[in-house]
């Protein structure tokens, strides 16, 4: 059956047809040359009595690429996190980089409570992020206040 599998020259349509799936811009050389990884991998594990090759093959290369992007952009939110400048307390443990990207990561903030989050994070007073995200400063302290227990039960924050 191995041997009657196409040739990756004649799979590039199928690489292109996946890359614009995922509307990756150009250029796609590198996209490409991980194609052709995928295309060994998938030689390797391929059963011919499942499916098409090409179907298989668009399926391993879209999950591949979407993974790869996935990653890329987890990446970027870390690198972001860990380049904000500020003037640390030695007091404040929210202060460390590498705690504020578990806090991001690790703690199922929602996107209100993340957003409230990095306001507080930057400096901003409870009636600033109020203003910011147009509600009343009850509401922000509401949600410190979850945002604080979340912490708390990771332990990321000392209990008081």
């Amino acid at each position: 059956m191995k041997n009657s599998l196409p040739p990756f020259a004649d799979c590039e349509r199928l690489v292109y047809f996946t890359l614009n799936l995922l509307n990756i811009p150009e250029p796609h050389d590198d996209y490409f040359q991980e194609s052709y990884l995928v295309y060994n991998r998938c030689l390797e594990k391929y059963d011919g009595t499942l499916s098409k090759f090409s179907t298989y093959y668009i399926q391993r290369l879209y999950h591949h690429f979407q993974t790869q992007h996935r990653n890329e952009q987890r990446e970027r939110e870390a690198s972001f996190l860990l380049s904000i400048q500020h003037t640390p307390s030695d007091s404040d443990p929210l202060h460390e980089s590498l705690l504020l990207f578990d806090i991001h990561h690790h703690t199922m903030l929602d996107s209100r409570e993340r957003l409230i989050f990095d306001h507080s994070y930057s400096g901003h007073t409870v009636n600033e992020v109020a203003q910011l995200m147009k509600t009343s400063p009850s509401t922000v302290k509401r949600v410190r206040k979850c945002i604080k227990l979340k912490l708390e039960k990771l332990q990321c924050l000392p209990n008081p």
